[in-house]
Formats: structure tokens, sequence, C-alpha cells
């Protein structure tokens, strides 16, 4: 079982997309989905928190790099396939992150 916790501030745009690409990774892999609202700045502290949205892999924010940043805001991945940057990770990094474990 994968333990995936998915932490989003109030209203953000991306969580519903990356939400239903999690959901159709779910058949290939076990995962505990747990979604979390970030309110505060303490909050984010406490959850490593690197904007919205924000996904743990049992414990492990396996998109961070050293250029992320705590903050209440969105959160812009870089897609290393097509070198675009995105509001969420593409269900290629969820998968490719999933299958590192």
């Amino acid at each position: 079982m994968i333990d995936v916790k998915v932490l989003h501030t109030v209203d953000c745009p991306n969580l519903e997309p990356l939400l239903d690409l999690i959901d159709q990774l779910s058949d290939q892999f076990q995962l505990e989905v747990e979604v979390k609202l970030i309110a505060t700045e303490e909050e984010g502290r406490e959850n490593d928190f690197h904007g919205s949205p924000t996904v743990l892999l049992n414990g492990i924010d396996p998109f961070t790099s050293s250029e992320s940043e705590f903050g209440l805001s969105c959160r812009i991945y870089l897609d290393q396939s097509s070198g675009e940057r995105v509001g969420f990770p593409t269900k290629d990094m969820l998968h490719l992150a999933l299958q590192a474990l």
C-alpha cells in the first residue's frame, strides 16, 4: 500500500484534475489517498507544503527541488518529458514516482 497525501489550499484549480489522475493510477498501484487542506503558513511548514497542490508519497515529496519554496500559493511543476511548466504532476510523472517506491 502506498500512502498518498495531497495537500492543497482553498479553491486550488489544480486539485480536481490531480485527484482524477491519482484515481486513474489506483488500478495499477494500491493507493491510500488522503486530501488535506492547508490553511495557514504554520500548517504548511508542519506538512512539507511547497505550494498547491503538493503530493507526498509515503511522506516524501518526489517532485521537490532545491528551488522549491514554501508558500500558500499555486505550485508549478516541470514536466521533464515536454519541458513545460504545469500546475500539477502529469500522469507520467506520477507513474514514474510511484514505480520508484
